[in-house]
Parts: structure tokens; sequence; C-alpha cells
């Protein structure tokens, strides 16, 4: 195939697959925005010390809920049959969104000293208002982004990820220089996503004038209500239990190594984490139309497939260079004073070579209706990968070691949920098999051609 044909070619399949051209513009912006946020990490860890970063980990942790606040309804807002239904859904999000973080605070208020005492973090109290903010503008970010996707506004989606990473950045920027040293990135953080999110709101009031025209109807928001419980009952533990093991790592981390640790932690995640979940936020937000029945799944095979070899070819050779320059690069850009992440980073990039395809398929078992399952295997794994990192840690007293031992546990989770999924949609398994095998093995020949 010439270059004329295979230019001629993209715009073809852009209009035969509109699933690949939103795919592939919000990637890109997204890809955009989250490289500002890699840049700004090293301007912010050449003024921020790394005990700054911890602080500003055990308060994002602690605003554990700040995803689910809304109890997951959000999701049926895109799933939603009619817009009066999904208007329904904003309404009971916004409710759920106020009283979830208020009941959530004020418990934290009330137990602070224990949970001080606990984490190892002082003065915890004074961070309360902090949290409120960061966890009810996340809320409200959530809710009123899933209305954009419903009416497949990517541009608006894409300009809203850059402001926030730029938003958030400038005022991290501005509490710097005003003195605030230790509490600068919490406080832009909270400032800026609580700002962001009204902007957003504003913009969808304006942009939707029948947001307000609408009128509610009891009956209508007991029956939506009704509709997408699951996404209460079942979808929000899982997420919740996901986010609860994330600020658990956190935590026995500072109380087991210090704040510094932490913070040492928190730049590796940024730099690890926050790009992958990116790419698989956009995949899931993507695909989720396309494969939004079982029925759609089933007839999806092939093209599941199809997508998962792709991913295997760029992943394999993408997270073999990040193996291998992994350490070069941060102490590059970083210097001396943070080698430590360089560590934490190849580490904690040993299970995202699976997540890379367990991510975007993730809401496949609500739709299949094998939520239990998903949060059974969830809770078991979280809790398993835990307390590998607190029994290596109380007889080791080396982090490095804790947290190698608790991302091979990972790894097999991730196995586990991929294998489950074919399972129960009667998936090829050798197919998962072969390519898996065929994927680290390409990883590994990159290794060793790079290395």
């Amino acid at each position: 195939m010439n270059l004329a044909s295979t230019i001629t070619l993209i715009p073809n399949l852009w209009q035969k697959f509109p699933v690949i051209k939103n795919f592939f513009f919000l990637i890109s912006a997204g890809v955009f925005a989250q490289a500002l946020s890699l840049l700004f990490i090293p301007i912010l860890a050449h003024f921020y010390e790394p005990y700054a970063f911890g602080i500003w980990a055990n308060i994002i942790a602690l605003g554990v809920i700040s995803n689910v606040s809304s109890l997951r309804f959000e999701l049926g807002i895109v799933l939603a049959k009619s817009d009066r239904t999904a208007i329904h859904i904003i309404i009971l999000s916004l409710f759920l969104n106020f009283l979830v973080t208020c009941i959530y605070i004020s418990g934290l208020y009330i137990f602070s000293g224990m949970l001080s005492a606990f984490i190892q973090l002082p003065n915890l109290e004074h961070y309360i208002h902090i949290l409120f903010m960061y966890i009810f503008g996340t809320g409200l970010y959530q809710i009123f982004l899933h209305w954009l996707i419903r009416n497949q506004q990517y541009k608006s989606i894409s300009f809203f990820r850059v402001t926030q990473s730029i938003l958030i950045f400038i005022f991290q920027m501005l509490f710097y220089f005003l003195s605030y040293d230790v509490n600068g990135l919490i406080l832009g953080t909270a400032i800026g996503m609580f700002l962001l999110s009204f902007s957003l709101v504003l913009y969808c009031l304006r942009c939707f004038p029948s947001l307000l025209k609408n009128t509610f109807n009891s009956k209508h928001m007991f029956a939506s209500i009704y509709s997408f419980k699951n996404f209460a009952l079942y979808t929000t533990p899982y997420s919740l239990g996901g986010q609860a093991f994330k600020s658990l790592i956190v935590f026995m981390t500072t109380r087991f190594f210090g704040i510094e640790a932490a913070g040492y932690y928190s730049i590796s995640i940024r730099l690890i984490q926050s790009p992958m979940n990116l790419i698989l936020q956009t995949l899931s937000q993507t695909f989720l139309p396309e494969f939004s029945t079982k029925a759609k799944l089933l007839r999806g095979q092939s093209q599941i497939q199809k997508i998962m070899v792709v991913f295997a070819w760029i992943s394999g050779f993408l997270m073999a260079i990040g193996f291998v320059f992994m350490e070069d690069l941060i102490f590059y850009l970083f210097g001396s004073k943070w080698s430590k992440s360089a560590e934490i980073c190849v580490i904690s990039l040993i299970p995202f070579t699976l997540l890379i395809f367990e991510g975007w398929i993730d809401r496949s078992y609500d739709i299949i209706k094998k939520q239990k399952v998903m949060l059974i295997q969830d809770v078991a794994f979280n809790v398993l990968s835990i307390l590998c990192f607190i029994v290596v840690a109380s007889f080791t007293n080396e982090f490095l070691l804790s947290l190698f031992s608790m991302n091979i546990v990972i790894l097999i989770y991730y196995f586990f949920w991929i294998f489950l999924l074919f399972y129960y949609l009667r998936f090829s398994k050798i197919f998962l098999f072969k390519m898996l095998s065929k994927y680290y093995l390409w990883m590994f020949f990159n290794y060793a051609i790079f290395y």
C-alpha cells in the first residue's frame, strides 16, 4: 500500500468507524493535557520538597470518595434512553454528591485525631475544608463531563481536560510564591478543581438550555433510580474499593516509611498512572457506546481481539522503553533529589503491562450482570495486595521490596480478571493465552535490544 492510498484510507475509516475518530480526537487532546501535567511535575518538584508531595498524596488519598460521591449514577447519564431521563439522573447525582460529601467530611472531622495518629499525619483537622472543595468539585466535574460525553461534545471535553491541568498548576505555583510551602500543592489542587467544576457547570447550562427547562417528575426519578441502581449497588463499591486500595498504599507508606517516602511514591504514581489512566478512561468512554449491551459484546468478539492485538504490539514496545530508560529519565528531569522515585516507577510499571488490556473493558462486568463477581474478586485481591505489603514491610522494613511483592499480586489479579471476562463471554481462551505470550515475548525482545 503506497502513501497516497494510505492517506485516502484514513478519512474513509473515520467515516465508516466514527468510534475511531472519536477515540483519536479524545486521546490526542488527552495526551496533550497529560503531557502538560507531566511537564509541570518536574517544575513542581524543583520548588516543592518530597515532604510537601507526601502531604499532598495523603490528603488526596483521604479524598477517596471523590469519584464515587454521586454513587456512580453519572454513568447512567450516558446510557439513558432519553434526555429527560439523563437530566433526572443529573439532579439525583448532584443531590448525592453534596449529601455524601457532607457526611464523609463530617466523619473525617470527628475522627481526625484518631486518623492523624494512625497515619502519622499531623494537623489533619486543618485540611477538612480543603478536602470538601476537592471531593465536591471532583464529583461535580464528573457529572457534567458525562453529560458532554452523552452529547458527543468531544471538543469541549478536550478543552476542559487541558484547562484542568493548567489551572491546577497555576494555583499550585501561586500558593508556593505566597509562601504556603508544604500546603501549596494540595491547596492548588482543591481550589483549581473546585473552580473548574463550576466553570463546567456554567458552560453546560449555557450550551444546553434543556437542562433548566425540563420539569422534575418524582415518578420519573424513581424509575431512573431503579433502572441504574446497579451503579450504586455494585459499581460504586467496586470503584470505592479500587480508590481505597490506592489510598491505603499511601497511608501504609506514610505509617511505615514516613511522609517523605509517600512523596517519592506520589511522584512515581503521577508519572506512571496518570498517562495510563487517561488512556484507559478515554478508551472506556469511547468504546462504552459500542459495547453497551451483552449482545453487542458478543458480536464484537472479533473487533475486541483485533484491538487487543494492536495494543499488544504498541504496548510491548513502549513498556520495554519504559523499563530500560525510566531511571535515566527521572534523574535527568528531576535530579538526584528524586532518584528514589525512579526505582519506584520501574516497579510500578509491572502490573501496568496487563492493565492496558483490562482497564478499557472493565465495564463489561456491568453489562453482563456479573457485578458480584467483579466486586468479590476486586476486594479479595486488594486485601491480599495490602496484606502482602504490610507483612513484607513489617518483617524487612524495605519499601521497594514491599512495593514489588504487592505489584506481583496485582499483576496476577489483572490476568485473572481478563481470563474470567473471556470465560463469561465465551471468548476464545486460546487466543488470550497466545496473544499474551506473544505480547510478553515482544516486550522482552524490545527490552533486550534497548538494554
